[in-house]
């Protein structure tokens, strides 16, 4: 049988390879990075994905050098670009780091790039380069950075065709899996299919058993109990009330999910209990540990209260969930090449038996589902929101600017005509497929959309900063002068309850503003913090696929300046003399994850 071969190498991403080829028709299987040469002669090609270490590093990734002599296309992304490249006489240095949406130009065609125009769309993701080697360069970016090389059966790109807003991504695979023989067809996301074999594998493991399904209103944890009535199984829903939801979330969720169910919704409120047990941890990965585990002591608490014998924990954890939290696609060695980027509530490791009927979906396959199934738009197409809620949209952790960056920021943004000031706080970014916790940097100047994008990069690809966020107004109006020395001054709002009902209320005034302006986006997580001189409201909207990769709306053509100053007019009027300053971030994942802690 005719398939392609994908080794681990660690990337966020290397499931959305298999992915890309399964909705072409293309068989793949899973392989170790270590994989020998020999084993891997009965496949098509073989491809080698990106991951977060570094080729030359003395703890990189074993793999057979062998690999580079098999009578096969071999085809490099990010980490196997480097690797192919440094086997066959490059050298890799970090002065040239790349993240996010990149152009990349093309100098010598090639059967793998039929189609291609002269110059594309690349999403980039790596802290390495390489130079020049005994091998043919296709492709440069814009920085003189090889992107596209090939030397005999090796192909290789330092980009990631995999993911979504890659232009040609699709068709590059698509010519590689060409060169291996393998015809191609699309298929598609088999929507009854899915559903088919995921009834009889809930049926299978789930038997007699009644399931406590915890569920929060969002279409991922509703499509997976909806599996779950359609087969007619045994169900407790349950609803846990930690205080960090949505504005009138638990009567939304309430509603919806009893109606559904045609069955009461269990609403067990604990939100005195998480607040109390998050209000004094600042660090982000801390908060996020801590609420995952006042989480399952909290579901150890309600399945006492049921005494179900055999609790099967039953979710609606995707595929990206399980990924940012380390684990692997399709291999033995879990967690051993993946880095964590976050802990999600709801996909680590459980003592008991555990059912995610959707952890191989992305989040618009779970649309399609769900949309299938014949949940409401109310549902289907409902935003994302993360499990531990607003405790990670309300930074409280204090970050001292050292002079340097804080002068290197404002010297970068100048060549721009922008300018620049470093915050106190930092967010946590994806740098080269590693998890990166870094700052926070505002920039503002005119409006014009290419310079406050080409601020950004610079200032994420050459300094350490994962997040920028841009204010209309001029930050020296604003009483922020980058000269003043007191850059390090932040007010510290606590974790509160009425801090986190006022971050309720920014949130309600962006989501309904954008909504009357027609501005659609796959997401818009919105925070709020203390600056030097008071609130900063941040607005993250995104376009995006499956939150692999994120960028924020073009302005104005698709999130008109005028929104942005209605948003800001709106806030002075619901808030006072406490709304703020308002902004809106502006870079791309990677370098800043799509939510900021």
């Amino acid at each position: 049988m005719s398939y392609i071969r994908i080794l681990e190498f660690g990337s966020q991403t290397t499931d959305r390879i298999g992915t890309r080829f399964e909705q072409m028709g293309v068989p793949v299987k899973y392989g170790p990075s270590n994989m020998r040469a020999p084993d891997l002669t009965d496949a098509s090609g073989v491809v080698l994905s990106g991951g977060p270490k570094g080729a030359k590093d003395p703890n990189a990734y074993p793999y057979d050098p062998e690999i580079f002599s098999i009578q096969r296309p071999i085809l490099g992304i990010c980490y196997g670009h480097q690797l192919g490249a440094r086997y066959f006489g490059a050298e890799l240095h970090r002065r040239t780091k790349e993240y996010g949406e990149t152009n990349v130009d093309i100098i010598s065609h090639d059967p793998l790039l039929d189609g291609f125009g002269n110059r594309f769309r690349g999403w980039m993701n790596h802290g390495d380069s390489i130079t020049q080697g005994d091998f043919s360069t296709l492709g440069y970016t814009e920085k003189g950075v090889p992107a596209i090389i090939r030397r005999g059966n090796f192909f290789a790109v330092q980009y990631h065709p995999e993911v979504s807003h890659t232009e040609n991504g699709r068709l590059l695979l698509r010519n590689f899996a060409g060169e291996c023989g393998i015809t191609t067809r699309d298929v598609g996301f088999g929507v009854d299919t899915f559903i088919k074999e995921a009834m009889l594998k809930l049926k299978e493991d789930v038997g007699n058993n009644t399931i406590l399904a915890y569920v929060s209103g969002g279409v991922d944890s509703t499509v997976a109990v909806m599996l779950a009535k359609q087969l007619g199984l045994d169900i407790v829903p349950v609803y846990i009330e930690t205080g960090f939801g949505r504005k009138d979330e638990a009567r939304f969720a309430y509603e919806n999910v009893s109606r559904l169910l045609g069955q009461e919704l269990y609403v067990h409120d604990e939100s005195e209990r998480f607040l109390a047990g998050l209000s004094g941890i600042h660090d982000s990965e801390a908060k996020r540990k801590a609420f995952q585990r006042m989480y399952n002591e909290t579901r150890a608490r309600i399945e006492r209260r049921f005494d179900i014998s055999d609790t099967i924990l039953f979710d609606g954890s995707l595929v990206t969930d399980y990924r940012e939290s380390g684990k692997e696609t399709g291999t033995t060695n879990a967690g051993a090449t993946v880095d964590k980027i976050k802990t999600h509530h709801n996909s680590d490791d459980w003592e008991g038996r555990k059912i995610a009927p959707l952890s191989g979906l992305t989040k618009e396959q779970t649309r399609m589902v769900a949309r299938h199934i014949g949940l409401p738009a109310s549902i289907s197409e409902r935003v994302p929101f993360p499990g531990p809620g607003l405790s990670v949209r309300f930074p409280t952790a204090y970050y001292e600017v050292p002079q340097e960056l804080f002068q290197s920021a404002e010297e970068a943004a100048l060549l721009y005509g922008m300018h620049a000031f470093v915050l106190p706080r930092k967010g946590v970014g994806l740098k080269g497929d590693s998890r990166v916790l870094e700052h926070v940097a505002v920039i503002s100047g005119e409006r014009d959309w290419s310079n406050i994008r080409r601020t950004s990069k610079h200032l994420i690809e050459e300094l350490p900063i994962c997040r920028v966020i841009y204010m209309a107004d001029e930050l020296h109006d604003r009483g922020m002068r980058p000269t003043d020395g007191d850059f390090n001054k932040a007010l510290n709002y606590p974790l509160t309850r009425e801090n986190l009902d006022r971050l309720r209320e920014v949130t309600d005034v962006m989501e309904t503003t954008t909504a009357d302006f027609g501005v659609h986006y796959s997401q818009m997580p919105v925070f709020s913090f203390g600056g030097p001189y008071g609130w900063i409201n941040v607005g993250r909207d995104v376009d995006s696929e499956d939150f692999r990769t994120c960028r924020p709306l073009r302005r104005p053509d698709e999130f008109p300046w005028e929104c942005c100053d209605e948003i800001e007019r709106r806030l002075k009027e619901r808030l006072g003399d406490e709304s703020g300053m308002t902004a809106f971030e502006v870079s791309d994942k990677p370098g800043g994850t799509t939510e900021l802690e």
